[in-house]
């Protein structure tokens, strides 16, 4: 599934740049005319499923009943329920039964009736709903996987690995409490534009 992204992925796309002495993005949707916003485009749908992926973030989850199918499985389960689209991991299967599978976008499963709970993967239109600790977090992990192509000093490798390693701390204290912090930058001692970039 692709992500749909708007001004505010592209903001999230500029905190990351911020780490970089380069200029910002105007667009990651479709990208601008410029080969850094072609890499945030390209990098951004795995950072943030590496953010939502690493814990049961408060937030993101969603509970749903499970619509069955018309197809069958072949063998070992008598039926299939249709996943839903936004679906990054299962949390959880409730059914009147135990034994279940997942099979790409279905669950085979002989239960008569499935609920689910799972981490989902957020719309553009979901963007701000996302808690802040996150959508920074989100940043700090696109801007780990910019490194690469857009540096070849150690150092501010090795900083930014950090720093994202930072981040999902904070982001995962914050969660846990149910308090949100004002930012995670905050947490951390600095804000995004306190260093050389």
């Amino acid at each position: 599934m692709a992500l749909q992204y708007t001004n505010s992925w592209t903001q999230i796309s500029n905190l990351a740049l911020s780490r970089f002495p380069i200029a910002r993005i105007t667009s990651v949707d479709p990208p601008d005319n410029s080969k850094v916003a072609g890499l945030c485009a390209e990098h951004l749908p795995a950072s943030i499923d590496e953010v939502l992926l690493y814990h049961d973030w408060i937030g993101m989850t969603k509970r749903v009943s499970l619509e069955q199918s018309e197809e069958t499985p072949a063998f070992d389960y008598e039926l299939f329920y249709q996943l839903p689209p936004d679906l990054l991991r299962i949390l959880s299967v409730d059914s009147d039964v135990h034994t279940w599978q997942q099979e790409q976008d279905q669950i085979a499963t002989d239960a008569l009736s499935v609920d689910l709970a799972y981490i989902f993967r957020p719309e553009s239109a979901d963007v701000l709903k996302i808690p802040v600790y996150l959508r920074t977090a989100i940043g700090y992990a696109l801007a780990d996987r910019l490194t690469m192509p857009l540096t070849a000093d150690e150092a501010k490798i090795t900083r930014i690995a950090a720093e994202k390693a930072q981040a999902l701390g904070v982001a995962l204290e914050a969660d846990s409490s149910g308090q949100t912090p004002n930012t995670v930058a905050e947490q951390l001692g600095y804000t995004w534009s306190d260093e050389v970039r």
